[in-house]
């Protein structure tokens, strides 16, 4: 299935293209937690949703969606975007007990669907045998008059707790309220089309990954929920932050879902005045295309592209696992001094242990090489925001002894800014493709970096600073989920290697594109790396 996490920006009216900053992977191999901050639903509260099993040639993922037709589900178009087949579950909060299951083998995605920009995110999945209204399952009237700001509205789904969470195994709901899109557009900038509703709570209360699809209602004047939006992205910084949630809104998409369904059950509402949204140059903020939650497992791939390392080719590559309050997670780091790694800012934010292993390829395979050493006090940079793209570059100290020998080398920062067209190395454990996980094997690729005006000129004035460098491959090379962090090196001349970057962030687009991908520029750093390490 194609995925698209993002941060949104526009130049005039072209989109430019979207950015995602790099997350860690997830080493725990069970999903769990909720919408954000959210309450449990109780039973037949939310008798409309639908818990969406999709899948694709080679994987399974999980959306939310809303049973609006005794055949039909609304959700998300990338929820039914590549997918072949669908398992739906109706009737029960939860996802494993309970319910009644169906099967569908046919979706329809909006024509003008776009997977970089988040418009029309709506999509349609027909129940092969359909299914009739019981005690526990109801039809949702949608909405066909447009939602205005500061209404009460409610998004449920089974979505995960934070930025490292997957989903519950229980339904989950929280309360909102819209805001207009001239204050979304406060948030995010001018990028907010007239088909799409925010909403926002004062806490960090909303929507997270995996509840792609879910159904937005809002109760009508008659005490009767109606349908007002989809779940469709959130603030790239991260889940458990106070920015506002996208939807799809479904007044915008009544004349199309009832062209494609042919029926007609649709509830009005207060009549409002449409604001037009003008298109212009502006950072339009770190806005995330909400993903589905992989069902799968197995964690597997590579850097996109990339060759296995050579023994000792990169005895400064370190992998970093770290526990948060949400599990274990993954990381590259780089080996700047004896006792300290230089990672990501996004990879030590919130991590509160550390487990590093030095000198070696291999994650999992027996190698008298690898040398591992506990953790646990981090850096990040001061300035470090998870909400935006900047300063994303963190340390970290070793706590345990050890001596560096062939397999474990310190490598020098860069001292001196990167220019263009220079050859660069980015090695790591990441994944292969967007839905993959980190690699056993050590894996590299060649790039070649780019002016940041190129790189402007794909991702927006705003967005590229002098802090970053942007480098790409000749096809879909490049680097993808579980990189964060992980050293970007070059020549220095005398053969010798140096650390010109730190992998941060990638085209939302997804991994296996050949967009610019961006790393925290070492030199603009080192200063501060420096007063830190002493």
């Amino acid at each position: 299935m194609k995925l698209a996490i993002l941060a949104s920006l526009f130049i005039a009216t072209v989109w430019a293209g979207p950015l995602q900053q790099r997350k860690a992977l997830p080493i725990s191999r069970h999903f769990g937690g909720r919408i954000i901050a959210g309450n449990a639903a109780e039973e037949d509260q939310f008798k409309w949703q639908v818990g969406i099993y999709i899948y694709n040639e080679d994987s399974e993922f999980f959306c939310g969606g809303a049973l609006i037709d005794t055949k039909w589900i609304l959700t998300g178009a990338r929820c039914v975007d590549g997918a072949t087949s669908f398992t739906l579950r109706f009737g029960s909060n939860s996802l494993v007990s309970g319910g009644i299951t169906r099967e569908a083998n046919y979706s329809v995605v909006h024509p003008d669907y776009n997977s970089l920009t988040l418009e029309n995110d709506v999509g349609l999945v027909r129940i092969d045998d359909g299914i009739e209204p019981d005690a526990h399952v109801e039809i949702i009237s949608l909405a066909t008059e447009e939602l205005e700001g500061d209404m009460s509205v409610t998004v449920s789904g089974w979505g995960s707790s934070g930025d490292w969470g997957g989903i519950t195994s229980e339904l989950y709901y929280i309360n909102l309220t819209t805001i207009s899109n001239i204050e979304c557009r406060m948030s995010w900038g001018d990028a907010i089309p007239d088909e799409t509703v925010c909403a926002r709570e004062n806490r960090n209360n909303g929507i997270c990954t995996g509840d792609s699809g879910d159904p937005l209602v809002m109760e009508d004047e008659s005490g009767n929920f109606i349908h007002v939006g989809i779940a469709s992205w959130a603030s790239a910084g991260g889940c458990d932050i106070t920015q506002p949630s996208g939807y799809s809104r479904t007044a915008s998409y009544v004349d199309w879902i009832k062209s494609t369904t042919a029926f007609g059950s649709f509830t009005k509402m207060k009549s409002i005045v449409l604001i037009c949204l003008c298109v212009v140059s502006a950072w339009a903020g770190l806005i995330a295309e909400r993903k589905p939650v992989p069902v799968k497992k197995h964690f597997s791939g590579r850097i996109v592209g990339g060759d296995e390392a050579a023994e000792n080719q990169f005895p400064w590559q370190v992998a970093v696992y770290f526990d948060t309050s949400d599990g274990t997670f993954f990381c590259g780091g780089a080996l700047v001094a004896e006792n300290w790694v230089l990672t990501a800012g996004h990879c030590v934010y919130h991590a509160e242990v550390f487990t590093l292993h030095l000198g070696s390829n291999s994650l999992v395979d027996d190698d008298d090489n690898r040398v591992t050493v506990a953790a646990t006090y981090s850096v990040p940079h001061p300035d470090y925001d998870p909400s935006d793209l900047e300063n994303d570059i963190g340390l970290i100290r070793i706590d345990t002894a050890y001596k560096t020998n062939d397999h474990i080398k310190v490598i020098p920062l860069a001292s001196s800014e990167l220019g263009a067209d220079v050859d660069v190395i980015v090695s790591g454990w990441g994944a292969s493709g967007d839905w993959d996980g980190v690699e056993n094997h050590l894996r590299f690729v060649g790039l070649k970096t780019l002016s940041n005006d190129d790189c402007k000129a794909v991702y927006g004035e705003a967005v590229i600073t002098d802090g970053m460098v942007c480098a790409v491959g000749p096809t879909t090379e490049g680097t993808c989920n579980g990189d964060s962090g992980g050293p970007l090196v070059t020549d220095d001349g005398s053969g010798n290697s140096v650390h010109v970057g730190v992998v941060s962030w990638a085209s939302a687009s997804g991994c296996e594109t050949n967009h610019p991908s961006g790393y925290t520029r070492t030199a603009a750093y080192r200063d501060w790396v420096e007063s830190v390490i002493g």
